[in-house]
């Protein structure tokens, strides 16, 4: 059985067109209305759908650190992926992709690529998973009003349909944070968590500075992804803050952790908060 995911993020080779910069591969791919947020697609499935490209260049699995810059909202019509190897060294492997719509560019990344199974490095780090009640015992984002965290009335981003996120209440700020947001997700369909898809739960719980912007909507500026293990399977567990809003731009940092209680990948995007929420 072919996952939704992995369906809507599957490429075909392009064999018409131009070629891009320097030498590389080109790829084609629908846009489904299955990971749309406020109206367009969601920047963290045009981010793993460009993964998926890039690693076709590489001779290594693994994205450890991937960055978007947003140029323009993506449509649901068909899109070009261009990819091209900057440079393959021993353990790492860097790549760019381009990603364009209509023959304008909708996405630029560069990524690094290893391989994460052969990581022996030390390791050492102070912080813990965050303190959640079980999935049960949290929120569906499905069951809230929508015009409590994003999007407009009447109406639910398919992104959460196609995602179970639940949300942790009562909500919780830490010293210095202006808004943060934590909770569980997991794909509704059953497929399980993997590396090809953190750059999409990276971006997949509503913004945590909602509560305080008022936004109508948040587009998504610039999305890095750190990643720093192969999840396991079952839900992810999930963090996300911001500490500083400034003239409508601010940051949201994330952390992924698997269910067994692993950090599996980092995140930090800059958004800008656009239009006003009905009250």
């Amino acid at each position: 059985m072919v996952r939704a995911f992995d369906e809507d993020s599957a490429l075909d080779p392009l064999t018409a067109g131009p070629a891009g910069p320097g030498t590389g591969l080109a790829f084609t791919a629908g846009l489904s209305h299955r990971w749309d947020t406020v109206g367009p697609p969601n920047g963290g499935f045009l981010l793993a759908l460009a993964a998926r490209g890039l690693g076709r260049v590489v001779p290594f699995p693994d994205p450890v650190t991937l960055t978007g810059h947003f140029l323009r909202p993506a449509r649901h019509t068909p899109v070009e992926l261009y990819v091209e190897a900057l440079r393959i060294g021993k353990t790492h492997a860097t790549a760019m992709g381009r990603l364009l719509q209509g023959g304008k560019e909708l996405l630029r990344t560069l990524a690094t690529f290893s391989d994460l199974g052969l990581a022996d490095g030390p390791t050492e780090s102070g912080a813990r998973p965050p303190a959640l009640p079980p999935p049960g015992e949290c929120v569906p984002a499905r069951d809230l009003q929508p015009r409590q965290w994003d999007d407009l009335p009447g109406t639910l981003p398919e992104l959460h349909r196609s995602i179970d996120v639940r949300l942790a209440r009562p909500k919780r700020r830490e010293e210095g944070e202006i808004a943060r947001l934590e909770g569980w997700m997991r794909f509704t369909d059953g497929r399980e968590p993997d590396v090809a898809a953190l750059p999409l739960l990276a971006d997949a719980f509503p913004p945590a500075v909602l509560d305080i912007a008022g936004a109508a909507w948040v587009p998504t500026v610039e999305l890095t992804v750190h990643v720093r293990g192969r999840p396991a399977p079952g839900w992810i567990a999930a963090s996300f803050r911001t500490k500083f809003l400034c003239d409508g731009y601010f940051e949201e940092d994330g952390e992924l952790w698997d269910s067994a209680g692993r950090l599996v990948a980092l995140s930090r995007q800059l958004a800008v908060t656009r239009g006003s929420r009905p009250g």
